[in-house]
């Protein structure tokens, strides 16, 4: 169940950054882009590359700090079933060993 929970989060978090960066478009074209039209005719459009961009940046920002988190959560599972795996065997095996004296 937890690996299912862990696994459908990261689905949801590139699913997130989908959502920021349509957002960011749609900020562009809708609150941008009318702003530069009344103020330069010539760069229609432009709001939309904006807002894009913006949301690609909060995207990366957010998401990837998400996702980077998750890789370490993957990668400490990994390392525990490394941990686990390892068979212990003694330095010293011989039998004549010498404990000191105290006098």
């Amino acid at each position: 169940m937890n690996n299912f929970l862990a696994s459908m989060f990261g689905f949801l978090n590139g699913l997130f950054a989908l959502i920021i960066i349509v957002s960011g478009f749609t900020l562009g074209k809708n609150g941008i882009d009318e702003y530069l039209i009344l103020s330069y005719p010539s760069l229609q459009g432009a709001g939309s590359i904006i807002g894009i961009l913006i949301g690609i940046i909060v995207a990366c920002l957010l998401c990837g700090f998400v996702a980077l988190i998750i890789t370490m959560r993957k990668e400490l599972i990994l390392i525990r079933e490394a941990l686990v795996n390892i068979q212990y065997t003694p330095i010293n095996t011989s039998s004549n060993r010498v404990e000191p004296t105290v006098e």
